[in-house]
């Protein structure tokens, strides 16, 4: 199946680029992370669900039963573009950048780790949506070095 809507949304990310190439070294040599776009993005979200909790909540009945925490899952595909899994960092409300970007770490290693031993148990792979930051556009329109 293929999504139903597609939305594209341009972001000025210089401020975000310089925050980053200044974060950089100091996170990597400090924390053993790195800052990647995904980790701002993902903290975004947390303020955004933050500001608009209805966002974050649900319909039961007539009304919108919204939640004080934020589960966020994030799209990690499978080696050889094998599939997708969707794993969670739960209550990332409680996250500053650098608890993001340990979590994010994680749990994309985790999730590889995990399902590539299923994989070559059975071939499978799980299909899941996902909501792709484009890296290479984020780079190209800064300007900016990837690496």
């Amino acid at each position: 199946t293929s999504a139903h809507v597609t939305s594209a949304i341009e972001v000025d990310m210089s401020k975000v680029v310089g925050i980053r190439a200044k974060l950089k070294k100091d996170y990597q040599s400090s924390y053993g992370v790195n800052p990647t776009y995904l980790v701002f993005i993902a903290r975004a979200v947390v303020e955004t669900l933050r500001d608009y909790p209805w966002i974050n909540g649900e319909i039961r009945g007539d009304q919108i039963v919204t939640r004080s925490y934020v589960n966020l899952g994030f799209a990690v595909e499978l080696q050889d573009g094998k599939g997708l899994i969707v794993p969670v960092v739960k209550n990332a409300e409680t996250l500053n950048l650098v608890g993001m970007a340990r979590a994010v770490t994680d749990i994309a290693q985790r999730a590889r780790e995990v399902l590539e031993r299923g994989a070559q148990r059975d071939g499978a792979g799980v299909p899941a949506g996902t909501l792709q930051a484009d890296r290479a556009s984020f780079s190209k329109a800064a300007g900016e070095d990837r690496t």
